[in-house]
């Protein structure tokens, strides 16, 4: 085997694009996705009685202009030619269409580790995620959530009752959108289906003006970047297969980042239903880097780390996509809590009791930050710690 050409793909790759006005995160989580899809479901990592494979479903989030479409473009021109395993989404179509180009990229061939491996692998790398998935169409979203987790089969009956049969899926996604698209066409239909739980949104505002004439006024002549390059270890990475391991010092830190709750957590409210699965995007990106880096299949510490270092910031920059939100989603919720404590307990209740009500009107895991808002706009006032803590609903 012949040595790769680039200390990190995903650092090549990231480098080579700094010749366009896209922004620096942009271009990483592109070269992220990208080795993503080429490593397919032929690879994976066995944590928590859970099977974990590296596709990943990432969204570019920013104003009109600012480079999204400079940073997957390369990318997907290079994917096609790793060879006929590798299927990519048109820019359109409907669901049941994306269902049946799914069901098509079956093949079967041979593995060290299986003789007749089966897959069904697929890419989508859409400039504007808008004309793929239009506004407020809940059943595309739940699809994809359902498609997210690599299901081992998957079928779908359509209208004339053909069924596509889909074995041993895999998915991996990543398209542009404006914070205004997002909320148009993921906000409401996504928070509490477990949509924003399994999307990575990496957020930018920065626009890099070009510079196109020196200081005479004569046209700057550029070499476009050479993506070319990073073909031959994108291959060596597309031929990957088999399990991940963790060496004992990663595993050791992986596992003190998770008891820690891998700080500092994310606050926006938005993100309440991700936040239990951050371990889960980890994990993912610590396998992405090390196939990025060579062909050994084991995270280092030094991959652990820089997984959690993109992952956090890639949160950090959240907050900026949910700006054209709007409405908290959970507010008729919190009204109804408020309206029934008024009533039935108007010197107040415990956190227990107000728990069983929410849980009549949101999942399980928007509790808390249910419960910290209902506080925060002043519908209750919390008095007393610990287990003795009573919530007095405010009486207007």
């Amino acid at each position: 085997m012949l040595p790769r050409q680039h200390r990190s793909w995903i650092e090549s790759f990231t480098s080579l694009g700094s010749k366009t006005n896209a922004p620096e995160i942009y271009r990483r989580w592109t070269a992220l996705a990208t080795v993503s899809s080429a490593l397919q479901r032929k690879c994976w990592i066995d944590l928590n009685s859970t099977r974990i494979f590296p596709n990943l479903f990432v969204a570019l989030v920013g104003p009109p202009g600012i480079g999204k479409s400079i940073s997957i473009s390369p990318a997907r021109d290079l994917l096609p030619q790793l060879g006929e395993n590798v299927f990519l989404s048109p820019a359109r179509c409907t669901a049941e269409r994306f269902i049946k180009n799914l069901s098509l990229s079956y093949r079967m061939f041979s593995l060290p580790h299986d003789a007749f491996y089966k897959q069904c692998a697929y890419a989508a790398f859409i400039s504007e995620l808008s004309t793929l998935v239009r506004p407020n169409d809940k059943d595309f979203t739940i699809l994809l959530t359902d498609f997210y987790d690599c299901a081992s089969q998957w079928s779908y009956q359509t209208l004339s009752r053909d069924e596509d049969k889909i074995e041993n899926l895999c998915l991996t996604m990543i398209g542009g959108i404006t914070p205004k698209t997002l909320a148009e066409n993921f906000g409401n239909a996504a928070i509490g289906l477990g949509f924003t739980a399994r999307l990575n949104i990496i957020y930018s505002d920065e626009v890099r003006l070009p510079k196109l004439f020196d200081t005479d006024g004569v046209p700057l002549q550029r070499e476009a970047p050479d993506y070319a390059s990073l073909l031959f270890d994108l291959r060596d990475i597309h031929n990957l297969s088999g399990a991940f391991t963790f060496s004992a010092d990663a595993g050791r830190a992986f596992q003190a980042w998770i008891d820690e709750g891998i700080k500092p957590i994310p606050s926006e409210a938005k993100m309440a239903e991700y936040i239990p699965r951050r371990w889960f995007h980890l994990t993912k990106l610590a396998m992405i880097i090390s196939a990025s880096e060579s062909s050994s299949k084991e995270i280092t510490l030094a991959h652990a780390e820089r997984a959690k270092e993109l992952l956090l910031g890639s949160e950090a920059s959240a907050a900026g996509a949910f700006e054209h939100f709007g409405t908290n989603p959970l507010i008729g919720a919190l009204q109804n809590a408020w309206s029934w404590a008024k009533l039935e307990y108007p010197k107040g209740l415990s956190e227990l009791t107000l728990k069983r009500k929410l849980l009549q009107d949101v999942a399980p895991q928007h509790l808390n930050s249910c419960i910290q808002e209902l506080v925060q706009t002043g519908m209750f006032t919390l008095v007393g710690e610990g287990s003795s803590r009573t919530y007095i609903p405010k009486v207007q």
